[in-house]
Formats: structure tokens, C-alpha cells, sequence
């Protein structure tokens, strides 16, 4: 691409997009963790239940942990949103084939969990409810991952040390009285209540179905972009030229595009949930965030008209990411 061509130029763009989206849901970010929450915010909803709560202490402590990985979570929409913008920072030397949809689905990842975790306009059970169920599902998985890992000349084996912080994990929520609801055969924890008789949060959630709650607008895009992680042959087909004796790979802008808009959603919708959470919904920031998400969609419409890619104007770009009829769209 040289620097005249309209897809560099649209590509360039994006790319400048995903950074100062990155840079505007950072400072939302630290805008949350430099100011009060004021009395009528989620947050300090949350904080009263929690005092007249079961256990008190030892349920914020737990509440604490969770918001905690919920902010990580959302730092981690910001990098790899930052990180997308910095992969097309000069499309006229180089653009991705594949590696865009990568950093996309992990913004997209993320930010459903964020969303899932604040549970928006939710009561506090639910979200201590869903917070715990998501610290113990980790401490499995790292008790999983690290039982296979040798020790060697270097390091101990780490499985007998990450399975001492499951156990005092698993201790501390049984001691704030959240009840843990074991599989049929009883060899692990499927569930947790928080309180007799209330609803069962299960250890463990599907990406897919987190995602297309937390994006309803963009069905299936989660699955869009798996496959292209994921290697699958429908999901790096678009990027080929098959000839008879010969293939060439040539990135397509709108396939790129497709997994700019996603992230920017991303980084929006992340931003939008911590906001609401706090009490900050009129901060700056967050205007900008969705400000940008949609003069993308716009511009992404734009030039899919202008070069026949799009046939005829449609109401959002969301429908744009799924082809009728095809497959992916199912």
C-alpha cells in the first residue's frame, strides 16, 4: 500500500482510533481509582450491603479480590486495544493478515467479563456471586496448570504452591459462609451459593455465551474472530488468492476493520460499565469512548460503499460482520 492508497489511509485511521481509545479508557480508569464513589453509585450501594452482610469481613475481602481482576481485566481491554492500533500504525509499510484478530478477541474477551462480573443494574449478591465463583474458577485452573510443571535446576515445582492458595481461597469462602455446591460425583465445585436458597453461580461460564450477551449488536462475533485465531479454514480463507499454479496473500482493509470495531466496542463497553459502577457516567472520557466507536462504524460504512464492498447503506456495520446465508452467520 503507498501512503495515497484509500485503504492505507482508512487503515491508518483505525489505527489511530484503537490508540486513543486506549488512551481515553485508561484515563477513565484512573479516574475511577482516584475518585469517591458518590452515595448513590453501585459501588457504594455495595458497600452498605456489605456491612450489614453474613460475615462481613471476609466477604469484602473476597468482593475486594474480585473487583480487583475485574479492574485487571479491563486494563487488559485497554492493551490490547493500544496494541491493535500500534499493529496498523503504518499501513502503507505493513499490514496484518491475521494477527488483528487476535488482539481483538481478547479486548472482546475481557470486556465481556467485565461486563458480566459489575452485572449492571444487578443487586450485590449477584455480583459477589459471580466475583467468587470467578476467583475460585481461576485458582482451579492455575491448581490444573501448575500440577503438570516439573520442577527443574532452576525453580521448585510450582503445583504444591498454587494448590496451598486454591485451599486457603476455597477456606476463605467457606468461612464467609458461601456455600460451595459440588458436581454429581462430588469431585469438584460446580457452584456457589451466597446465601441459603438463593440462585447457584456456576464455576464455569463459556466466552461465547458471555460475549454475545455483552454484545448483542455484533452476533456472532466472538465466533468470527476464533476462527481466525484458531486457524480454522474458513476464518484465513478471505486473505488468499488462489490461482492455478500459484497462491498470494494480500490483507483484505475491511476484514482488518472488522476487528478494529469490535475492540473499539470493547474498550467502550468496558468503560461505560466501570463508569456506571462508580458513578461517573458523565466523565469525559466515557463520551469519548462511544463518540469513537461510532464515527468508526460510520467510517467503516464509508468505505465499504465507496470500494462495492457494502451494496447498500446498512443501519449498523454490526450486521456487516456476518454474511447472510453463510455459515459464520448461523
Amino acid at each position: 500500500m503507498t501512503h495515497s492508497d484509500p485503504a492505507a489511509q482508512f487503515l491508518a485511521r483505525a489505527g489511530r482510533y484503537c490508540v486513543e481509545q486506549a488512551d481515553e479508557l485508561q484515563s477513565l480508569l484512573s479516574a475511577v481509582l482516584e475518585s469517591a464513589a458518590p452515595p448513590g453509585a453501585p459501588a457504594s450501594q455495595d458497600y452498605r450491603a456489605l456491612l450489614t452482610a453474613t460475615r462481613s469481613g471476609d466477604r469484602h475481602t473476597l468482593g475486594s479480590r474480585a473487583v480487583v481482576s475485574s479492574l485487571n481485566l479491563a486494563v487488559s481491554v485497554a492493551d490490547h486495544v493500544r496494541w491493535l492500533g500500534a499493529l496498523l500504525a503504518r499501513p502503507h509499510d505493513a499490514v496484518p493478515l491475521f494477527a488483528h484478530a487476535s488482539l481483538a478477541r481478547s479486548a472482546v474477551e475481557a470486556a465481556a467479563l467485565v461486563v458480566h462480573l459489575f452485572a449492571d443494574g444487578q443487586p450485590y449478591d449477584i455480583r459477589l456471586g459471580r466475583g467468587v465463583a470467578f476467583l475460585l474458577a481461576d485458582a482451579d485452573a492455575a491448581a490444573s496448570g501448575a500440577a503438570g510443571i516439573p520442577g527443574n535446576p532452576y525453580m521448585p515445582a510450582p503445583g504444591p504452591g498454587v494448590q496451598a492458595d486454591r485451599d486457603r481461597l476455597l477456606a476463605l469462602v467457606r468461612q464467609a459462609r458461601i456455600e460451595t455446591v459440588p458436581n454429581r460425583t462430588g469431585n469438584r465445585i460446580k457452584g456457589i451459593r451466597v446465601r441459603p436458597g438463593g440462585p447457584e453461580f456456576p464455576l464455569v461460564t463459556r466466552s461465547s455465551d458471555l460475549v454475545e450477551e455483552a454484545f448483542p449488536d455484533m452476533p456472532k462475533v466472538y465466533a468470527l474472530l476464533s476462527a481466525t485465531v484458531h486457524g480454522m479454514p474458513w476464518g484465513l480463507a478471505g486473505s488468499a488468492r488462489v490461482g492455478q499454479q500459484e497462491i498470494a496473500f494480500e490483507p483484505d482493509p475491511v476484514n482488518v476493520a472488522g476487528s478494529v470495531l469490535p475492540a473499539l466496542a470493547a474498550a467502550a463497553r468496558t468503560g461505560r460499565t466501570v463508569a456506571r459502577y462508580r458513578g461517573l457516567e458523565e466523565t469525559p472520557a466515557l463520551a469519548g469512548l462511544l463518540r469513537r466507536h461510532q464515527a468508526f462504524d460510520e467510517a467503516m460504512q464509508r468505505f465499504g460503499r465507496a470500494h462495492g464492498v457494502l451494496a447498500k447503506a446498512r443501519p449498523t456495520i454490526a450486521r456487516f460482520l456476518v454474511t447472510p446465508g453463510s455459515s459464520g452467520g448461523a
